[in-house]
């Protein structure tokens, strides 16, 4: 699953390498990055990490040079004993107009996914979360979801720590936000799972919605709930 900005959320690695193969501006793009955070669950089939992003690339023509710096979510999974990567998301490292998108590279906006199988507990998760936030104050949602040691990404670079930061760095924000699950996943003992959704961001004032897609990494509390440690997205078609 991999969560592109301003592209649709990418299912498959055939998928992945026919986008990369109609980007022409990031041919020649060296990409890496660092983890700043590692859980893997107990029984070893799933680790969700973030980090910070990287990306670099000499002037040719007819191509500036590039160097940024930006985060990162992914979940992996373990199958038959080898690790393989299963949710990618990139934030605040590509700008919009640098990734060319057309619906023959995918589908514009998947089906919301069915609560069911190991993963049922986190798309639950997410939807309760995304109700709280479409029916009050989105500051609100986000702090009462949030792990003690959750993090967000401000744009600037930052992150935003724990229920009280994150909660503070959407105060004042009077959009109406509202997201779906498109597609989950989860350790086999349900103590870490991730969800992958589009989301849509109204401005209080009207105008034209934001349509943006998320990567939400989620850890199963002592008592047994449900709390997000990280998330993050981008923007899609």
């Amino acid at each position: 699953m991999l969560l592109w900005p301003s592209a649709g959320v990418i299912r498959g690695g055939q998928a992945a390498t026919k986008f990369f193969a109609g980007q022409p501006l990031f041919e020649d793009v060296h990409m890496s990055w660092q983890p700043l955070h590692i859980e893997v669950a107990a029984d070893t089939t799933l680790a969700i990490l973030y980090g910070v992003a990287t990306i670099d690339r000499v002037a040719a023509a007819p191509f500036p040079e590039i160097h940024r710096i930006g985060r990162y979510l992914s979940a992996w999974s373990r199958v038959k004993g080898n690790w393989r990567l299963a949710a990618l998301s990139i934030t605040s490292l590509i700008a919009n107009n640098e990734v060319l998108w057309s619906d023959l590279l995918g589908i514009r906006e998947w089906p919301v996914a069915r609560a069911t199988g190991p993963a049922a507990a986190f798309i639950n998760a997410d939807s309760m979360f995304s109700a709280d936030a479409n029916a009050g104050a989105v500051s609100s949602a986000f702090a009462k979801w949030a792990a003690p040691d959750a993090v967000t990404f401000a744009a600037t670079g930052e992150l935003n720590i724990g229920p009280d930061g994150i909660g503070a760095a959407l105060s004042g924000n009077t959009a109406h936000w509202s997201w779906a699950t498109v597609a989950a996943g989860a350790s086999s003992d349900q103590t870490l799972g991730w969800t992958a959704g589009q989301a849509t961001i109204m401005p209080a004032t009207g105008g034209r919605p934001a349509r943006t897609k998320y990567l939400t990494l989620w850890r199963r509390m002592p008592d047994g709930t449900i709390r997000f440690i990280a998330d993050g997205g981008n923007a899609r078609p």
